[in-house]
């Protein structure tokens, strides 16, 4: 008998980017408000949302896609501070089934946290619904989009 577990962050959303300003063939911009200092986690899955955004426009939001692997990423030396992130990705290659993509977080034009992200897609299945999914990322690249929230 299996069992089901659930795994309950108490976030109430998982979207940590506030904005998407401008996504392109090659390249995507986006920004993020920390209130208080962001951990690196935090930063580093901002970063990686707004690369798997990229992909998802990329592949017309047809397949599912996820971050494979963080190949490099140069961290701060010291915490990061809170304030308003301009982020932003350049495409640096992809395939068929795959897209590397170089990640940056400045504040105040000064690059805090830069990476290569390499991300997947695999064709939506009985795990990853297309019938949810796809409507889902849409509706959030949308809204950030429009600069109104994930609510809209």
């Amino acid at each position: 008998m299996s069992k089901r577990i659930s795994i309950n962050t108490g976030l109430s959303g998982f979207v940590l980017l506030d904005r998407i300003g401008e996504a392109a063939a090659g390249n995507i911009a986006g920004s993020k408000h920390f209130v208080s200092p962001p951990s690196l986690a935090l930063a580093i899955e901002s970063l990686a949302q707004l690369g798997a955004y990229h992909v998802r426009y990329l592949a017309n939001f047809e397949k599912h896609a996820f971050l494979l692997k963080i190949k490099s990423c140069r961290l701060p030396a010291s915490p990061m501070p809170a304030g308003f992130y301009t982020l932003s990705g350049e495409l640096q290659g992809r395939s068929a089934s795959a897209f590397t993509h170089l990640l940056r977080a400045k504040l105040a034009d000064e690059t805090i946290l830069e990476g290569v992200f390499l991300f997947a897609v695999v064709d939506y299945d009985s795990t990853f619904r297309k019938e949810i999914l796809e409507r889902h990322y849409r509706r959030v690249f949308s809204c950030l989009q429009k600069d109104i929230g994930i609510d809209c």
